[in-house]
């Protein structure tokens, strides 16, 4: 009697794992879809329920990128900026296969999504220059991707809100005070990555 029961639940195990792997895949193609969409409308329509990093992520960039001088849009973006290694990584990979059903094209969809991200915050940066620390502060967990051109991007926010750049450079301090996961202070922001001064790259992205 008790080995049965062992077998029933190890059936029950297997049904709940594969219940939720249908869900998590059904997130990911609406999530997709948010990526792809053309309009705010669909969009909204496209958000699933779920209310995790990725879907915010995705919503707050591909809005933006629909409303690209609307104030409220890129704060939502840079309210996106990922706090730790959970969100980096999920960033990171999300145009990678994250499910067995999940299709080239949904992968291609996000994935090119993220590459657009650091291109995104640039732009949101400028229209936000109060948030600049969120923005400045990510620079080194951006660039420690080789294919990243975050810090490229960033020269033409240094040019455009050099007062809030420079400023916002001079509060690293390494010390981890922020919810951030990565702790830079200035000097070797300035001596390793980023030339806030000339609002030159000191890093380049590696060719794919």
């Amino acid at each position: 009697m008790h080995a049965k029961l062992v077998v029933f639940a190890a059936i029950a195990l297997s049904a709940s794992l594969i219940h939720s792997q249908e869900k998590n895949c059904s997130v990911l193609v609406a999530i997709a879809r948010m990526a792809r969409a053309k309009s705010v409308s669909a969009l909204i329509a496209a958000k699933p329920k779920a209310d995790d990093y990725t879907v915010r992520a995705v919503f707050a960039t591909r809005q933006f990128e629909m409303m690209p001088d609307n104030k409220d849009a890129a704060i939502l973006l840079l309210n996106a900026i990922p706090r730790n290694e959970d969100e980096q990584d999920a960033w990171m990979t999300i145009g990678s296969s994250l499910c067995d059903s999940e299709s080239v094209r949904d992968m291609t969809s996000l994935g090119t999504l993220a590459d657009r991200l650091a291109r995104d915050l640039a732009h949101a940066a400028i229209l936000v220059p109060a948030r600049m620390q969120d923005y400045v502060w990510y620079a080194a967990e951006a660039s420690s991707d080789p294919h990243s051109d975050y810090l490229i991007q960033m020269q033409k926010v240094c040019r455009r809100r050099h007062t809030a750049f420079t400023s916002a450079v001079q509060q690293l301090n390494g010390d981890g005070a922020s919810d951030h996961f990565t702790a830079v202070d200035a000097g070797w922001f300035r001596a390793h990555m980023f030339n806030p001064d000339t609002c030159r790259a000191l890093m380049f992205p590696e060719a794919d």
